[in-house]
């Protein structure tokens, strides 16, 4: 019967809501009786197994108009709960847990041109800490941290290389979780990496938020909206390195030596600026290759120069 009335009113019951229905306005719908000459109804609750079924409610129909629905209910006694030992069930629906899925995009091996070799410095095994306590709502670590959320971690190596990074990023954006892909990565760790993915990043409208990647070309908000880190660039730290070496030092003359890669530039520009600004001489410019196996040559000319102070800023 209470699946083909039309419901005009609802209150608790023992086991849920318990539904009247007026449909004496629906031609379709067979009711024997409407809210004014039709039948009553009796609401039944078990009690136990020697009481059966007892008598908590009543609802009648109305003989005079107007006779507001909702006032038709009458409580007989108190009503008890349908549970083994009588104990109040459940009032509140079960949390609702929202799962976020995010991408880690860091290093674990170099590039077949470094060996494959292991990156011990990575970040990685941070992230996976911090996943696996924001999960665990018991272990008395961040319990209260996004306590509806439960986060998943699609993975990618970077190698700390750009070309690498790029497609990485791509398939974190486009094919992670059965092509759901993510909602934010964290990563890169190497800048280089980081640029490159940090454009894909934009196209995506996917943030990247970096623990470590330095590059001051990454400050350009226009160029990398998406990307953000939590380490300050190096802008700022070569401004604390020409500091030290001028004021606290009284070096008024320094060697610099850099990585050919966008990490190494961007911070060679950032200590030059520095530099410049405060009179501090750059008495030779030197650049190595990412990954060369040998830097003999670079050493011998920083050995003619007689540098007592030299300024290295590579991977």
């Amino acid at each position: 019967l209470l699946d083909t009335l039309i419901k005009s009113v609802r209150f608790e019951g023992v086991t849920g809501l318990i539904d009247f229905y007026d449909a004496s306005g629906d031609p379709d719908l067979r009711y024997h009786g409407d809210r004014r000459v039709g039948f009553s109804y009796t609401l039944l609750n078990f009690v136990d197994e020697s009481q059966g079924l007892a008598t908590v409610g009543m609802w009648s129909p109305c003989a005079v108009e107007p006779c507001p629905w909702s006032v038709q209910y009458r409580s007989m006694k108190n009503l008890t709960f349908s549970t083994a030992d009588n104990s109040r069930p459940p009032q509140e629906a079960h949390q609702k847990i929202s799962e976020v899925l995010m991408g880690m995009l860091l290093p674990m091996f170099n590039t077949e041109a470094a060996g494959y070799t292991t990156i011990a410095w990575s970040p990685r095994a941070g992230v996976v800490q911090a996943l696996r306590e924001i999960n665990n709502k018991t272990d008395g670590l961040a319990d209260d941290l996004l306590p509806d959320v439960k986060l998943k971690i699609a993975y990618r190596d970077s190698k700390c290389d750009a070309s690498v990074a790029l497609q990485a990023m791509l398939s974190l954006t486009q094919d992670a979780f059965d092509g759901k892909g993510v909602s934010a990565v964290i990563g890169a760790g190497c800048s280089g990496a980081s640029i490159s993915a940090a454009q894909v990043a934009q196209k995506a409208l996917v943030p990247l938020i970096s623990p470590s990647s330095l590059s001051p070309t990454l400050s350009n908000g226009m160029a990398y909206p998406f990307f953000l880190r939590t380490i300050p660039s190096d802008e700022f730290r070569t401004d604390c390195m020409v500091s030290v070496l001028q004021n606290l030092m009284r070096y008024s003359t320094v060697a610099l030596v850099t990585s050919t890669d966008n990490y190494g530039v961007g911070a060679a520009r950032a200590f030059s600026r520095a530099a410049f600004s405060v009179g501090l001489t750059i008495s030779t410019l030197l650049s190595i290759e990412k990954d060369a196996p040998d830097f003999s040559q670079e050493h011998r000319l920083l050995l003619q120069v007689h540098a007592r102070v030299v300024v290295l800023v590579a991977q």
